[in-house]
């Protein structure tokens, strides 16, 4: 009686236990933006009695959502991406159970953001959700000109629960200016990236960035000014948490049985 009584009391404290960090918050957001972009002239030649300058041209802007899932064993996904060429405001979403992502613009050029969140779900495995957003504008940069790029840029990492399995998240986005029409001439980037590793709670960036795309020769060139941001979470297969609960409570009654034995 005093047996059973005891296998009783470890079943009810590792159901309680596993349940409970099988219940606790899981979730990991990834994020990433730029924003205040800012252009500045600056005329290489100040004396030769020729402005400088820049124009800008065409835009072209891409945002994207993404996730992807076992369903019935099968791979299953949902996606939405489309192309705009007017600067109007964008916000797209895409969601499947605690799996969401987002892209996003404010309409005015160099200004994006994505957000990224995934929450698992019992029995989940293999998830896969990201969200990005790009744009890039067509620019003619006069002879003799240096044209200044600078604005700031931010991202987020962060998990609720760093010891849930293995929820990774990454994060990118980058600035970047490349000549066209004498390739090689230019190519100035700036880029950067974040992923947060297994057991970590996350971490955060914020700052500026700056580029200097200078044309010091005769002739008026066409470049490419381009703008990007990234986010991403997955969710590595793993057995389920009520797998580890019945496995860890039969441990434990085993374990029980085999000491009472030896008694």
């Amino acid at each position: 009686m005093h047996r059973k009584a005891f296998a009783a009391v470890l079943v009810a404290t590792a159901t309680l236990a596993l349940s409970s960090s099988a219940s606790a918050a899981q979730s990991t957001t990834a994020q990433a933006s730029l924003s205040n972009l800012k252009l500045g002239v600056i005329d290489l030649t100040p004396n030769d009695g020729v402005a400088a300058g820049y124009q800008l041209g065409s835009r072209d802007t891409q945002v994207a959502v993404f996730s992807q899932w076992l369903e019935n064993g099968q791979p299953a996904g949902a996606a939405n991406r489309q192309q705009f060429e007017f600067p109007v405001p964008v916000n797209f979403n895409v969601q499947h159970g605690g799996l969401k992502a987002q892209a996003q613009l404010n309409g005015s050029l160099g200004n994006l953001k994505s957000v990224v969140t995934g929450t698992p779900e019992l029995g989940w495995n293999g998830h896969y959700v990201a969200g990005d957003a790009s744009q890039t504008v067509r620019v003619l940069l006069k002879a003799h000109t240096a044209l200044s790029i600078s604005g700031d840029y931010s991202a987020l990492l962060s998990t609720q629960n760093p010891g849930y399995f293995n929820l990774p998240g990454q994060t990118q986005l980058g600035v970047s200016f490349n000549s066209l029409s004498m390739p090689g001439l230019i190519n100035e980037r700036f880029s950067k990236g974040w992923t947060l590793a297994p057991g970590s709670a996350g971490e955060s960036a914020s700052g500026g960035f700056s580029l200097l795309a200078s044309n010091n020769t005769d002739d008026d060139i066409e470049a490419s000014l381009g703008f990007y941001v990234g986010s991403s979470v997955s969710l590595a297969p793993v057995p389920e948490p009520t797998t580890w609960l019945m496995l860890g409570a039969g441990m434990l009654v085993l374990a029980g049985r085999r000491r009472f034995g030896r008694s």
